[in-house]
């Protein structure tokens, strides 16, 4: 099959069984215990080349699957033609519009930087420095706790604010935080 959509797509990157980088690519889940093998793996980078591939899996009848961040139980489907949108990555803030465009195969991580770099734009031009935000790279990774201190530090909070306000914990709900001393170690 591979063939036959390297010569349909030729401006597409198409990696098939016998290709170099075809194992790597297909391993690259989030759940490792589904690693099936795609006849082909096809990574459009653009809306036009994921609109060709879809037109062309259509026209022969393929089985398509389509892994955007790859958490999917199935991403990587056996036989399948899998239109992989992990080239597809770039976010844009619009902030005349205020609307924010995702790729289709952006993750957390790639918003997060996103988000970030419109925070430092934000504080510069309000004569703030440009230094690194507090929180840069808490979705993709928690580097150096930060996140599990930024959590408990608001989880001590709210337990304190929980405890002076309603003791009796009236007004409770699905997520209920109980006036308890604090359940989470605040590291530093």
């Amino acid at each position: 099959m591979d063939s036959t959509l390297k010569t349909a797509l030729p401006k597409i990157n198409i990696l098939g069984p016998d290709d170099a980088g075809y194992d790597e690519e297909r391993m690259r889940c989030w759940n490792k215990d589904v690693i099936h093998r795609p006849a082909a793996i096809v990574q459009p980078t653009t809306t036009e080349e994921v609109s060709q591939a879809v037109k062309v899996a259509s026209s022969k009848k393929l089985d398509l699957v389509i892994a955007c961040g790859r958490h999917g139980h199935d991403c990587m489907k056996e036989g399948a033609m899998v239109l992989d949108l992990g080239k597809m990555t770039e976010v844009t803030v619009d902030k005349k519009s205020m609307t924010v465009t995702v790729g289709g195969g952006a993750r957390l991580g790639d918003m997060d930087k996103a988000w970030v770099q419109r925070v430092k734009e934000e504080m510069k031009a309000l004569g703030g420095a440009e230094s690194a935000h507090p929180l840069e790279g808490n979705m993709d990774a928690d580097q150096g706790g930060l996140v599990q201190q930024v959590w408990s530090s608001n989880e001590l909070r709210l337990r304190e604010i929980k405890a002076k306000y309603d003791p009796d914990n009236f007004f409770k709900c699905n997520r209920n935080i109980k006036p308890t001393a604090a359940a989470y170690p605040v590291h530093s």
